[in-house]
């Protein structure tokens, strides 16, 4: 093996290892909403965020957490999405600022589930299969119904609004 692919994979490993250092000290778990109010209320419905680390979300997110408020039959999904472990070694102060705000939700007493996961191999095909191509992407995923499908609503990129997913019929 030349040194340049040696040299390549250990910058990914770094930058993998980076990534999950920034997401561990930023606090996230799993927080239930039975550990905070004794009953978790029942979700009805998925909204599933798809954010990579390159853009500043913080205000997105703060309208998420106003979503959230208003529909508490909805429970949160994020899922962080990177193409290039390499090019995040020291991550921005955008995404930064997103993992905060995200971590603000998780604090909440409103009944919200919140995991983000370094490798999300659920979310990816998740994506995969609403056919995500924008971040960030949002996903309002309801019940099964009597056949067993299940409803997606998908917005996609910077102009997505969260109130459309819950219109669309």
């Amino acid at each position: 093996m030349n040194r340049c692919v040696v040299r390549r994979r250990i910058k990914t490993i770094v930058g993998a290892l980076a990534l999950l250092i920034l997401v561990l000290a930023a606090g996230f778990g799993v927080v239930s909403a039975q550990d905070r109010r004794g009953a978790a209320p029942k979700a009805t419905h998925e909204l599933w965020f798809f954010f990579g680390p390159e853009q500043d979300l913080a205000q997105d997110v703060r309208a998420m957490r106003e979503f959230l408020r208003r529909h508490p039959h909805v429970a949160l999904r994020p899922c962080l999405l990177v193409e290039d472990f390499a090019a995040i070694e020291r991550p921005a102060a955008q995404f930064t600022n997103t993992l905060k705000e995200l971590r603000s939700l998780a604090t909440l007493a409103d009944g919200l589930d919140l995991a983000l996961r370094i490798v999300d191999d659920d979310g990816l095909l998740v994506a995969r299969a609403l056919g995500v191509e924008a971040l960030p992407a949002y996903a309002l995923i309801g019940p099964m119904d009597r056949q067993g499908s299940r409803a997606a609503h998908v917005g996609q990129g910077k102009g997505a609004k969260l109130e459309e997913l819950v219109k669309c019929r």
